[in-house]
């Protein structure tokens, strides 16, 4: 296995298509890819083409139909379905049907889908939480402070 000796694992990635948390999700997969671990992402209809060219397997929503992203409407137009989309139960149903579909070792789950970070939880899977951005103050690199702003 390509970056190590270890054993390949199985990553559930679960995203949607908010813009910005986009391309971190994606370079994600193309680094899991490129170590040799299995990499499926489960998220909105509309990543599926990048997911795949990325080298994940995609699994869209089915049931998740609150908010779907539009190319001529802001997620501001519709804040309301966009927190049932995120908060609500749908985000926890989608996860939970995709490992019963297939377990796997880690999942990681975009920040704001707190539906899906609850599921996670129940689960009693091995998590962790994606987020686009980092804090803006300071940055620790290689020991030293150094200011973003």
């Amino acid at each position: 296995m390509a970056g190590g000796d270890r054993e390949p694992r199985e990553f559930l990635l679960v995203s949607w298509d908010g813009g910005g948390n986009v391309p971190p999700m994606l370079a994600l997969v193309k680094r899991l890819c490129a170590r040799g671990h299995r990499v499926r992402l489960l998220g909105t209809d509309t990543l599926g083409t990048r997911a795949r060219r990325a080298g994940s397997a995609f699994e869209p929503f089915t049931g998740a139909r609150s908010w779907t992203p539009a190319p001529d409407r802001a997620i501001e137009d519709d804040v309301a379905g966009f927190a049932v989309h995120l908060a609500g139960p749908e985000l926890a149903t989608e996860l939970v049907a995709a490992v019963g579909r297939g377990r796997p070792d880690v999942l990681v789950v975009d920040a704001m889908a707190a539906g899906a970070l609850s599921a996670a939880e129940h689960l009693g899977s091995w998590c962790t939480s994606a987020t686009a951005t980092w804090p803006r103050r300071t940055v620790r690199r290689h020991g030293r402070r150094r200011s973003t702003s």
